[in-house]
Protein backbone atom coordinates (compact mmCIF):
# COMPACT_ATOMS: atom_id res chain seq x y z
CA UNK A 1 0.00 0.00 0.00
CA UNK A 2 1.31 3.21 -0.70
CA UNK A 3 1.35 6.28 1.32
CA UNK A 4 0.29 8.60 -1.15
CA UNK A 5 -1.92 6.93 -3.05
CA UNK A 6 -4.14 5.54 -0.53
CA UNK A 7 -5.01 8.31 1.98
CA UNK A 8 -8.76 9.21 0.76
CA UNK A 9 -11.23 6.39 0.47
CA UNK A 10 -15.11 6.25 1.01
CA UNK A 11 -15.40 2.78 2.29
CA UNK A 12 -12.88 0.77 4.30
CA UNK A 13 -13.81 -3.02 4.52
CA UNK A 14 -12.25 -5.17 7.65
CA UNK A 15 -12.28 -8.92 6.36
CA UNK A 16 -11.73 -10.40 2.78
CA UNK A 17 -14.50 -13.41 3.53
CA UNK A 18 -17.52 -13.62 2.15
CA UNK A 19 -19.42 -11.39 3.68
CA UNK A 20 -17.16 -8.58 3.02
CA UNK A 21 -16.39 -9.36 -0.52
CA UNK A 22 -20.11 -9.52 -1.62
CA UNK A 23 -20.70 -6.13 0.08
CA UNK A 24 -17.69 -4.93 -2.03
CA UNK A 25 -19.12 -6.12 -5.27
CA UNK A 26 -22.26 -4.64 -3.75
CA UNK A 27 -20.43 -1.38 -3.87
CA UNK A 28 -18.83 -1.47 -7.05
CA UNK A 29 -22.41 -1.68 -8.84
CA UNK A 30 -23.06 1.97 -7.54
CA UNK A 31 -19.34 3.09 -9.01
CA UNK A 32 -18.43 3.27 -5.08
CA UNK A 33 -14.71 1.85 -5.00
CA UNK A 34 -14.04 0.13 -1.39
CA UNK A 35 -10.81 -0.42 0.32
CA UNK A 36 -10.48 -4.19 1.51
CA UNK A 37 -8.05 -5.53 4.27
CA UNK A 38 -7.72 -8.69 5.96
CA UNK A 39 -5.10 -10.10 8.54
CA UNK A 40 -4.39 -13.34 6.86
CA UNK A 41 -1.92 -13.60 4.08
CA UNK A 42 -3.87 -15.26 1.58
CA UNK A 43 -7.59 -15.93 0.28
CA UNK A 44 -10.15 -16.78 2.67
CA UNK A 45 -10.22 -20.48 3.86
CA UNK A 46 -12.73 -21.90 6.24
CA UNK A 47 -12.61 -25.78 7.10
CA UNK A 48 -15.16 -28.12 5.67
CA UNK A 49 -18.45 -27.55 3.45
CA UNK A 50 -20.21 -24.54 3.09
CA UNK A 51 -24.33 -25.03 2.88
CA UNK A 52 -25.74 -21.89 0.01
CA UNK A 53 -29.57 -21.69 0.80
CA UNK A 54 -31.92 -20.66 -1.71
CA UNK A 55 -31.95 -16.78 -0.80
CA UNK A 56 -27.99 -16.27 -0.86
CA UNK A 57 -28.01 -18.16 -4.64
CA UNK A 58 -30.55 -15.94 -5.59
CA UNK A 59 -27.84 -13.03 -4.87
CA UNK A 60 -25.29 -14.66 -6.77
CA UNK A 61 -27.82 -15.17 -9.60
CA UNK A 62 -28.45 -11.41 -9.51
CA UNK A 63 -24.47 -10.47 -10.13
CA UNK A 64 -24.59 -13.11 -12.82
CA UNK A 65 -22.73 -15.39 -10.55
CA UNK A 66 -24.68 -18.78 -9.94
CA UNK A 67 -23.44 -20.70 -12.76
CA UNK A 68 -19.70 -20.15 -11.78
CA UNK A 69 -21.10 -21.46 -8.33
CA UNK A 70 -22.64 -24.22 -9.55
CA UNK A 71 -19.75 -25.96 -11.53
CA UNK A 72 -18.07 -26.11 -8.26
CA UNK A 73 -20.87 -26.93 -5.95
CA UNK A 74 -22.58 -30.57 -5.55
CA UNK A 75 -26.06 -30.77 -4.77
CA UNK A 76 -26.92 -31.10 -0.68
CA UNK A 77 -28.79 -34.31 -1.54
CA UNK A 78 -25.15 -36.00 -3.19
CA UNK A 79 -23.63 -35.30 0.16
CA UNK A 80 -26.30 -37.00 2.67
CA UNK A 81 -29.65 -38.83 2.55
CA UNK A 82 -31.89 -35.74 2.52
CA UNK A 83 -33.76 -33.98 -0.60
CA UNK A 84 -32.32 -30.92 -0.88
CA UNK A 85 -31.63 -30.89 -4.29
CA UNK A 86 -31.90 -27.07 -4.23
CA UNK A 87 -29.32 -26.44 -2.19
CA UNK A 88 -25.73 -26.45 -2.91
CA UNK A 89 -22.61 -27.67 -0.87
CA UNK A 90 -19.37 -25.26 -1.69
CA UNK A 91 -15.87 -25.83 -0.52
CA UNK A 92 -15.44 -22.06 1.30
CA UNK A 93 -12.13 -21.37 -1.37
CA UNK A 94 -15.34 -22.16 -4.88
CA UNK A 95 -17.68 -19.64 -2.91
CA UNK A 96 -15.38 -16.36 -2.58
CA UNK A 97 -13.31 -16.95 -6.07
CA UNK A 98 -16.22 -15.87 -8.25
CA UNK A 99 -16.43 -12.67 -5.87
CA UNK A 100 -13.09 -12.58 -5.89
CA UNK A 101 -12.70 -12.60 -10.05
CA UNK A 102 -16.02 -9.69 -10.16
CA UNK A 103 -13.27 -7.53 -7.90
CA UNK A 104 -10.06 -7.86 -10.06
CA UNK A 105 -12.06 -7.47 -13.03
CA UNK A 106 -13.37 -3.65 -11.77
CA UNK A 107 -9.38 -3.37 -10.45
CA UNK A 108 -10.10 -3.41 -6.84
CA UNK A 109 -7.49 -4.52 -5.02
CA UNK A 110 -7.05 -6.33 -1.79
CA UNK A 111 -4.63 -5.50 1.16
CA UNK A 112 -4.13 -9.33 2.76
CA UNK A 113 -1.63 -9.33 5.97
CA UNK A 114 -2.65 -6.02 6.71
CA UNK A 115 -4.83 -4.94 9.91
CA UNK A 116 -6.14 -2.04 11.94
CA UNK A 117 -3.92 -0.41 15.02
CA UNK A 118 -5.92 2.21 16.11
CA UNK A 119 -9.17 4.11 14.84
CA UNK A 120 -10.28 7.68 15.32
CA UNK A 121 -12.47 10.52 14.44
CA UNK A 122 -11.53 13.22 11.61
CA UNK A 123 -13.38 16.14 10.54
CA UNK A 124 -15.22 14.70 7.67
CA UNK A 125 -15.45 11.02 8.97
CA UNK A 126 -13.01 8.31 10.74
CA UNK A 127 -9.07 8.16 10.57
CA UNK A 128 -7.24 4.66 10.54
CA UNK A 129 -4.11 3.61 11.62
CA UNK A 130 -2.84 0.58 9.58
CA UNK A 131 -0.28 -1.80 9.85
CA UNK A 132 1.25 -4.07 6.83
CA UNK A 133 4.31 -5.54 6.49
CA UNK A 134 4.89 -4.15 9.86
CA UNK A 135 4.60 -0.74 8.40
CA UNK A 136 2.05 1.92 9.45
CA UNK A 137 0.11 3.43 7.10
CA UNK A 138 -2.70 6.23 7.78
CA UNK A 139 -6.08 6.40 6.08
CA UNK A 140 -8.68 8.72 5.60
CA UNK A 141 -12.00 7.23 5.59
CA UNK A 142 -16.11 8.61 5.55
CA UNK A 143 -17.43 4.55 6.74
CA UNK A 144 -15.72 1.48 8.57
CA UNK A 145 -17.41 -1.76 8.12
CA UNK A 146 -16.35 -4.86 10.01
CA UNK A 147 -17.46 -8.21 9.01
CA UNK A 148 -15.61 -10.02 11.40
CA UNK A 149 -15.27 -9.22 15.47
CA UNK A 150 -13.40 -5.98 16.14
CA UNK A 151 -9.77 -6.55 15.47
CA UNK A 152 -8.71 -3.59 17.92
CA UNK A 153 -10.44 -5.27 20.93
CA UNK A 154 -9.78 -8.89 19.46
CA UNK A 155 -13.42 -9.39 21.61
CA UNK A 156 -16.66 -10.34 20.52
CA UNK A 157 -19.55 -8.47 20.82
CA UNK A 158 -21.35 -9.10 23.88
CA UNK A 159 -24.63 -7.85 22.11
CA UNK A 160 -25.86 -7.82 18.59
CA UNK A 161 -24.66 -4.56 17.08
CA UNK A 162 -25.15 -3.08 13.60
CA UNK A 163 -24.15 0.41 13.78
CA UNK A 164 -22.02 2.73 15.88
CA UNK A 165 -22.02 6.36 14.11
CA UNK A 166 -19.47 5.72 11.02
CA UNK A 167 -18.52 2.15 12.22
CA UNK A 168 -20.76 -0.48 10.64
CA UNK A 169 -21.12 -4.15 11.57
CA UNK A 170 -22.29 -7.13 9.41
CA UNK A 171 -22.20 -10.79 9.28
CA UNK A 172 -20.05 -12.07 12.79
CA UNK A 173 -18.92 -8.75 13.64
CA UNK A 174 -22.68 -8.40 14.74
CA UNK A 175 -22.22 -10.77 17.76
CA UNK A 176 -25.36 -12.74 16.74
CA UNK A 177 -25.96 -16.08 18.84
CA UNK A 178 -24.28 -17.93 15.53
CA UNK A 179 -20.44 -16.36 15.39
CA UNK A 180 -18.62 -19.23 14.44
CA UNK A 181 -16.68 -19.02 10.94
CA UNK A 182 -18.84 -20.33 8.12
CA UNK A 183 -21.42 -21.27 10.53
CA UNK A 184 -24.08 -18.31 9.48
CA UNK A 185 -22.57 -17.99 5.94
CA UNK A 186 -25.91 -17.21 4.39
CA UNK A 187 -26.99 -14.57 6.83
CA UNK A 188 -23.61 -12.71 6.71
CA UNK A 189 -24.21 -12.59 2.62
CA UNK A 190 -27.51 -11.27 3.31
CA UNK A 191 -26.31 -8.73 5.87
CA UNK A 192 -23.56 -7.31 3.07
CA UNK A 193 -26.66 -7.12 0.39
CA UNK A 194 -28.86 -5.22 2.72
CA UNK A 195 -26.31 -3.37 3.67
CA UNK A 196 -24.53 -2.05 0.37
CA UNK A 197 -27.10 -0.55 -1.82
CA UNK A 198 -27.96 1.61 1.26
CA UNK A 199 -24.47 2.50 1.80
CA UNK A 200 -23.58 3.03 -1.82
CA UNK A 201 -26.62 5.98 -2.07
CA UNK A 202 -25.09 7.64 1.29
CA UNK A 203 -21.26 7.15 0.45
CA UNK A 204 -22.24 8.28 -3.19
CA UNK A 205 -24.14 11.44 -1.85
CA UNK A 206 -27.61 10.26 -3.21
CA UNK A 207 -28.79 9.93 -0.25
CA UNK A 208 -29.21 10.80 3.61
CA UNK A 209 -27.07 8.89 6.05
CA UNK A 210 -30.14 8.41 7.99
CA UNK A 211 -30.99 5.72 5.11
CA UNK A 212 -28.66 3.12 6.97
CA UNK A 213 -30.74 3.34 10.45
CA UNK A 214 -32.83 0.39 8.62
CA UNK A 215 -29.77 -1.79 8.24
CA UNK A 216 -30.05 -1.93 11.81
CA UNK A 217 -33.96 -2.40 11.96
CA UNK A 218 -34.08 -4.45 9.17
CA UNK A 219 -31.56 -7.29 10.06
CA UNK A 220 -31.69 -6.92 13.76
CA UNK A 221 -35.41 -7.84 13.75
CA UNK A 222 -35.03 -11.54 11.71
CA UNK A 223 -35.89 -13.72 14.28
CA UNK A 224 -33.30 -16.72 15.69
CA UNK A 225 -35.42 -19.59 13.43
CA UNK A 226 -33.54 -19.01 10.50
CA UNK A 227 -30.27 -18.87 12.26
CA UNK A 228 -30.67 -21.96 13.87
CA UNK A 229 -31.91 -23.97 10.64
CA UNK A 230 -28.69 -22.46 9.26
CA UNK A 231 -26.59 -23.83 11.34
CA UNK A 232 -28.78 -27.23 11.26
CA UNK A 233 -28.19 -27.11 7.44
CA UNK A 234 -23.70 -26.37 7.82
CA UNK A 235 -23.75 -28.83 10.64
CA UNK A 236 -25.31 -31.84 9.53
CA UNK A 237 -23.82 -32.70 6.84
CA UNK A 238 -20.31 -32.28 7.80
CA UNK A 239 -20.97 -34.73 10.51
CA UNK A 240 -20.16 -38.29 10.33
CA UNK A 241 -22.34 -40.60 10.33
CA UNK A 242 -20.48 -42.21 13.42
CA UNK A 243 -18.23 -40.80 15.90
CA UNK A 244 -17.62 -40.20 19.21
CA UNK A 245 -20.02 -37.21 19.68
CA UNK A 246 -22.68 -40.03 20.29
CA UNK A 247 -25.04 -37.69 21.07
CA UNK A 248 -24.42 -35.32 18.08
CA UNK A 249 -24.89 -38.51 15.98
CA UNK A 250 -28.13 -39.34 17.55
CA UNK A 251 -29.78 -35.69 17.27
CA UNK A 252 -28.80 -36.12 13.24
CA UNK A 253 -30.22 -39.47 12.75
CA UNK A 254 -33.59 -38.34 14.48
CA UNK A 255 -33.14 -35.05 12.40
CA UNK A 256 -33.21 -37.19 9.20
CA UNK A 257 -35.78 -39.36 10.31
CA UNK A 258 -37.91 -36.44 10.87
CA UNK A 259 -37.56 -35.66 7.56
CA UNK A 260 -38.64 -38.70 5.74
CA UNK A 261 -41.89 -36.97 6.67
CA UNK A 262 -42.97 -34.93 4.00
CA UNK A 263 -44.85 -32.47 5.72
CA UNK A 264 -42.22 -31.56 8.03
CA UNK A 265 -39.69 -31.46 4.71
CA UNK A 266 -41.68 -29.12 3.21
CA UNK A 267 -41.58 -26.72 6.77
CA UNK A 268 -37.96 -27.48 7.03
CA UNK A 269 -37.40 -26.54 3.37
CA UNK A 270 -39.48 -23.23 3.38
CA UNK A 271 -37.49 -22.19 7.14
CA UNK A 272 -33.92 -23.57 5.75
CA UNK A 273 -34.63 -21.57 1.95
CA UNK A 274 -34.71 -17.89 3.99
CA UNK A 275 -36.65 -16.90 1.13
CA UNK A 276 -39.47 -16.07 3.67
CA UNK A 277 -37.72 -13.32 5.40
CA UNK A 278 -39.60 -10.18 5.17
CA UNK A 279 -39.13 -6.72 5.85
CA UNK A 280 -42.49 -5.85 6.41
CA UNK A 281 -41.83 -3.81 10.19
CA UNK A 282 -39.14 -1.65 8.33
CA UNK A 283 -39.54 2.45 7.74
CA UNK A 284 -38.79 1.96 3.99
CA UNK A 285 -41.86 -0.78 3.62
CA UNK A 286 -44.76 1.31 3.10
CA UNK A 287 -48.11 -0.60 1.46
CA UNK A 288 -50.63 1.32 0.46
CA UNK A 289 -52.87 -1.32 -1.56
CA UNK A 290 -55.64 -3.77 -1.52
CA UNK A 291 -53.62 -6.96 -2.10
CA UNK A 292 -51.72 -8.19 0.81
CA UNK A 293 -50.31 -12.03 -0.76
CA UNK A 294 -47.12 -9.83 -1.17
CA UNK A 295 -46.93 -6.99 0.77
CA UNK A 296 -44.70 -3.87 1.01
CA UNK A 297 -41.04 -5.30 2.87
CA UNK A 298 -41.89 -9.05 1.34
CA UNK A 299 -39.06 -10.74 -0.92
CA UNK A 300 -40.16 -10.05 -4.99
CA UNK A 301 -41.51 -13.45 -6.13
CA UNK A 302 -39.02 -15.00 -8.63
CA UNK A 303 -42.32 -15.35 -10.99
CA UNK A 304 -41.96 -15.99 -14.93
CA UNK A 305 -42.84 -12.98 -16.67
CA UNK A 306 -43.78 -12.69 -20.82
CA UNK A 307 -41.46 -9.55 -21.84
CA UNK A 308 -43.92 -8.04 -24.78
CA UNK A 309 -41.03 -6.24 -26.27
CA UNK A 310 -38.17 -9.02 -26.79
CA UNK A 311 -41.85 -11.74 -26.51
CA UNK A 312 -39.51 -14.48 -24.37
CA UNK A 313 -39.91 -15.54 -20.87
CA UNK A 314 -38.01 -14.45 -18.15
CA UNK A 315 -37.97 -14.40 -14.13
CA UNK A 316 -39.47 -11.17 -12.22
CA UNK A 317 -36.25 -10.70 -10.84
CA UNK A 318 -34.04 -11.49 -13.84
CA UNK A 319 -36.24 -8.76 -15.37
CA UNK A 320 -35.82 -6.12 -12.33
CA UNK A 321 -32.37 -6.36 -11.59
CA UNK A 322 -30.61 -2.87 -12.86
CA UNK A 323 -28.33 -1.01 -9.98
CA UNK A 324 -30.80 0.96 -8.35
CA UNK A 325 -34.45 1.13 -7.62
CA UNK A 326 -36.97 -0.25 -10.08
CA UNK A 327 -40.44 1.38 -10.66
CA UNK A 328 -42.87 -1.39 -11.97
CA UNK A 329 -45.90 -0.41 -13.23
CA UNK A 330 -48.64 -2.78 -14.03
CA UNK A 331 -51.52 -2.94 -15.57
CA UNK A 332 -53.12 -0.58 -18.60
CA UNK A 333 -51.98 2.69 -19.05
CA UNK A 334 -52.55 5.07 -22.16
CA UNK A 335 -49.39 5.26 -24.22
CA UNK A 336 -49.33 9.62 -23.22
CA UNK A 337 -49.20 8.64 -19.47
CA UNK A 338 -46.50 6.40 -19.42
CA UNK A 339 -44.55 8.48 -21.94
CA UNK A 340 -44.84 11.72 -19.05
CA UNK A 341 -43.61 9.60 -16.55
CA UNK A 342 -40.90 7.87 -18.14
CA UNK A 343 -39.49 11.06 -19.09
CA UNK A 344 -39.72 12.67 -15.55
CA UNK A 345 -37.93 9.49 -14.24
CA UNK A 346 -35.12 10.30 -16.43
CA UNK A 347 -34.95 13.61 -15.61
CA UNK A 348 -35.49 13.40 -12.00
CA UNK A 349 -33.33 9.95 -10.80
CA UNK A 350 -31.94 8.77 -14.31
CA UNK A 351 -29.20 6.71 -12.24
CA UNK A 352 -30.81 5.37 -9.14
CA UNK A 353 -34.43 4.59 -10.65
CA UNK A 354 -35.32 2.09 -13.53
CA UNK A 355 -39.31 1.88 -15.01
CA UNK A 356 -40.71 -1.08 -16.57
CA UNK A 357 -44.06 -1.28 -17.51
CA UNK A 358 -45.76 -4.78 -17.27
CA UNK A 359 -48.81 -4.58 -19.31
CA UNK A 360 -52.08 -7.29 -18.66
CA UNK A 361 -51.41 -10.24 -21.40
CA UNK A 362 -53.18 -14.09 -20.84
CA UNK A 363 -49.55 -14.62 -20.80
CA UNK A 364 -48.89 -12.38 -17.23
CA UNK A 365 -52.11 -13.83 -15.92
CA UNK A 366 -50.26 -16.06 -13.09
CA UNK A 367 -48.06 -12.45 -12.41
CA UNK A 368 -51.24 -10.31 -12.34
CA UNK A 369 -52.94 -12.94 -9.79
CA UNK A 370 -50.15 -13.03 -7.57
CA UNK A 371 -50.33 -9.32 -7.37
CA UNK A 372 -54.08 -9.48 -6.83
CA UNK A 373 -54.63 -7.13 -9.85
CA UNK A 374 -57.32 -7.41 -11.96
CA UNK A 375 -56.35 -6.67 -16.05
CA UNK A 376 -58.31 -3.35 -16.15
CA UNK A 377 -56.86 -1.87 -12.96
CA UNK A 378 -53.09 -0.58 -12.54
CA UNK A 379 -51.03 -0.95 -9.32
CA UNK A 380 -47.23 1.05 -9.15
CA UNK A 381 -44.47 -1.01 -7.03
CA UNK A 382 -40.98 0.33 -6.42
CA UNK A 383 -38.04 -2.69 -6.02
CA UNK A 384 -35.31 -1.94 -3.69
CA UNK A 385 -31.65 -3.20 -5.14
CA UNK A 386 -32.03 -6.34 -2.85
CA UNK A 387 -34.85 -7.79 -4.50
CA UNK A 388 -37.23 -6.71 -1.35
CA UNK A 389 -40.62 -4.89 -2.32
CA UNK A 390 -40.27 -1.22 -0.74
CA UNK A 391 -43.70 0.25 -2.09
CA UNK A 392 -47.23 -0.38 -3.41
CA UNK A 393 -49.79 1.38 -4.42
CA UNK A 394 -52.94 0.99 -6.68
CA UNK A 395 -52.71 4.19 -7.96
CA UNK A 396 -49.69 5.26 -10.65
CA UNK A 397 -48.83 9.04 -9.63
CA UNK A 398 -45.31 10.57 -10.09
CA UNK A 399 -45.97 12.75 -6.54
CA UNK A 400 -46.35 9.65 -4.95
CA UNK A 401 -43.18 8.12 -6.37
CA UNK A 402 -41.08 11.26 -5.39
CA UNK A 403 -42.91 11.38 -1.71
CA UNK A 404 -41.48 7.79 -1.18
CA UNK A 405 -37.92 8.51 -2.96
CA UNK A 406 -37.16 11.84 -0.71
CA UNK A 407 -39.34 11.34 2.19
CA UNK A 408 -39.06 7.19 3.32
CA UNK A 409 -34.96 6.71 1.25
CA UNK A 410 -34.12 10.42 1.93
CA UNK A 411 -32.95 10.77 -1.88
CA UNK A 412 -30.92 14.30 -2.19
Amino acid sequence: MDDEEHKQADVLIVGAGPAGLMLAVQLLRYGIRPYILDESPDTYNHAGLLMILARTLEYFRQLGLEDELRSKAIAANEQQDLPLDDFLLIHPSFLVRPLLHRLGDQACPIYWNTSIAEVSAGKKGLIIQLNQDGRRHELHISWLVYTCPDPVSRKETPSPRFSDHRRMYIGRATGRILTKPGQSINTDVQDAVNLGWKLALVAGGKAVPALLDSYKIERQAIPNDPLVWEEKAVLVPQRPPMGNNWLGTLRDALLRRQLRNPTKMRSFREKLSQLGISYRHSPLSHHHAHGTQFMAGDRLPDLTVFDEKTKKNTSLQQWCNKPGLVLLLMGTLNKNSLFVLSQWVLNKYPEILQLYYLPYSPANDAVFGAFELKPDAVKMIIIRPDMHIGYVNDTISAGLVETYLQGVIGMV
